[in-house]
């Protein structure tokens, strides 16, 4: 893993660690990292070694936390996949009852490729994913079109600012542990379905085939 945009390019733990802390917002242990990350603590010791030598995380007897670079390289990973907001919160509506909420600044209907940006979330341990695009002032669910609000009224309430925003998108990969939301957007961001979601286009095409 290098400084700046190159962070895609890093391992999936080491970004899983450092997505994982940049949604903390705060110190993290050790043991807690390997218990939602699925991994044991002798690998999350040789993680945070790496990352602290990267100078991209903080470390204290509390645990670790991002230092200011850290915060700017995931930032940088994000904006590249042109992700302008990323948090969690709680979302009764879906199964699981969690979410890490991705608001996208722009993209294209993925059209019937959502079903493969949904299984890379499953993939990753998320329950599943719900993705909505802004259109004529309707957030819209892939591929059939069906105004999201009709499911997810709570939700869609809070996102009510994006119906405004044509071609904003958001991504909500939703379960019960944020250790297991975190892979699975890992796995949505680094999908090539959902590369191509993001790609500009010349063309007339609206949607991905």
């Amino acid at each position: 893993m290098s400084t700046g945009g190159s962070e895609a390019r890093g391992s999936g733990l080491e970004l899983g660690v450092l997505l994982y802390l940049y949604l903390s917002k705060g110190y993290v242990g050790r043991a807690r990292l390997a218990e939602e990350l699925e991994v044991g603590e002798g690998t999350v010791r040789g993680v945070l070694k790496r990352l602290s030598e990267l100078g991209f995380i903080e470390r204290a007897r509390a645990g670790a936390r991002l230092s200011r670079k850290g915060v700017a390289a995931v930032e940088d990973f994000l904006s590249e996949r042109l992700v302008s907001k990323l948090y969690v919160e709680p979302v009764k509506e879906l199964e699981g009852g969690l979410a890490i909420v991705a608001v996208l600044s722009r993209c294209r209907n993925p059209g019937a490729a959502v079903l493969k940006i949904r299984d890379a979330a499953v993939r990753g341990g998320a329950a599943g994913a719900v993705i909505a695009v802004s259109e004529g002032g309707v957030l819209r669910l892939p591929p059939g079109g069906e105004d999201m609000c009709v499911y997810l009224k709570e939700v869609c309430g809070r996102l009510a600012y994006l119906r405004a925003r044509r071609g904003a998108a958001v991504v909500m990969v939703f379960g019960e542990r944020v250790g297991r939301l975190v892979r699975g957007l890992l796995e949505v961001l680094r999908s090539p379905h959902y590369e191509l979601m993001i790609a500009r286009t010349t063309s007339g095409s609206s949607s991905i085939e």
